[in-house]
């Protein structure tokens, strides 16, 4: 008897149960992606076995999964270097072709014996494929990354607040993560499917990106959480912005906008919103200069223009902290960090903030030069050039 969904839309359907009884009961997928437990005692569902059981339990999901991929289709599946090794002896030993071992480089990671070793800051996202063959779409992958073709060390973001809206799941993956695999080895319209389904993230890229996806999870808090975020993008606002922020995160090239015509108007709309909010900035400046030149004359600060429209955006996030002997901008070392309170510890005094500059024949504050050097000029010695502009 076919099995019915938990949850069903055009282009998203939830099943609830064990992965290995609802497969047998599925079509064939173009790309299969999963994301285990890793058997480190996060969960309930993560407990530590031995590695017997372990591998035991991957190969008795593994195998129906190769058993649902199309010829030629994709694998993919996460894990720590705990599991890794045994994974990819299981695809191979079941004749799947393993063509990479991704190392996504997370901004935060966590040490359990921080005495005894290093740091561990990645995970690994294997990819393998059914058959002699694979679709790779290696022409997007270079042109989202400025024409050069993408290694396989892939540095992105651990899962952002705008991603948790409708709560958070224990070891959840980042959109930017999925939507990336997904871009890379599935054309719109292909079937992605995920036998631990979890928050439902790969779901949203997949929708994000016109893909069909199917969603197998036992857990029904996590089944809700994942319906609650296929109906939030149902919003149109909401996965543009969704879909602006994953393509922020993933595309190094400045012009993506010029490489996928349909994404390509949400890069518009957000530099549109974000010249709407440098034009109010200039607008405020324009009624009420003189008010504002006798306010900086009286301070004893400079009055050029620039400086002074600029100021009216003088946030934390554009202001330069120093953290063990490098200066950093507040919004970037807030991500090392973790702790907005913290990085306040290491902000540059308001006087050496606001100190002036020449630069090009052009006054700056210190923040206001370090902030254009850095984003505009694209500059790796920003802070030293800034420095070296500092009116003696």
């Amino acid at each position: 008897m076919k099995i019915k969904p938990y949850f069903q839309t055009e282009d998203f359907t939830l099943y609830k149960g064990d992965c290995r009884e609802v497969l047998p009961e599925l079509e064939r997928a173009d790309l299969i992606f999963a994301d285990p437990p890793y058997f480190l005692d996060k969960a309930d569902w993560d407990k530590s076995v031995s590695r017997e059981e372990a591998y035991a339990f991957n190969e008795s999901w593994i195998v129906p999964c190769i058993q649902k991929l199309k010829e030629y289709g994709s694998i993919w599946i996460t894990s720590t270097h705990h599991n890794a090794f045994a994974i990819t002896d299981i695809l191979e030993k079941h004749d799947c072709k393993v063509l990479n071992v991704i190392v996504w480089e997370k901004p935060s990671g966590f040490a359990q014996h921080p005495d005894l070793n290093f740091t561990n800051a990645v995970e690994y996202a294997i990819w393998a494929t059914k058959g002699d063959g694979q679709f790779f779409n290696a022409e997007l992958m270079k042109k989202l990354n400025g024409g050069k073709q993408l290694s396989n060390v892939w540095s992105l973001p651990s899962v952002n607040q705008w991603e948790v809206t409708c709560g958070r799941q224990v070891g959840q993956k980042p959109l930017s993560l999925l939507s990336r695999i997904i871009l890379a080895t599935t054309n719109e319209g292909d079937t992605v499917l995920d036998c631990f389904s979890g928050s439902g993230t790969t779901g949203i890229a997949s929708n994000l990106f016109n893909r069909k996806y199917v969603g197998i999870e036992k857990e029904e808090e996590s089944l809700e959480l994942s319906k609650a975020r296929r109906l939030e993008i149902n919003n149109e606002t909401i996965r543009k912005s969704y879909i602006s922020r994953v393509m922020e995160a993933i595309a190094t090239d400045a012009d993506w906008k010029d490489v996928v015509s349909e994404m390509s108007k949400y890069r518009i709309e957000a530099y549109s919103k974000k010249a709407r909010i440098q034009k109010y900035s200039r607008d405020y400046f324009q009624e009420n200069k003189e008010a504002i030149y006798e306010r900086r004359k009286a301070k004893g600060k400079p009055s050029n223009q620039n400086v002074i429209w600029a100021s009216a955006t003088f946030k934390y996030k554009n202001q330069v902290c120093f953290y063990e002997g490098q200066y950093l901008p507040f919004i970037n070392l807030k991500t090392k960090l973790k702790n907005t309170d913290k990085c306040k510890q290491y902000l540059l005094p308001k006087a050496e903030q606001t100190c002036l500059c020449i630069y090009e024949g052009v006054e700056y504050e210190f923040w206001q030069l370090c902030h254009i050097l850095r984003v505009e000029r694209k500059m790796a010695d920003w802070a030293e050039v800034a420095l070296n502009s500092v009116i003696k």
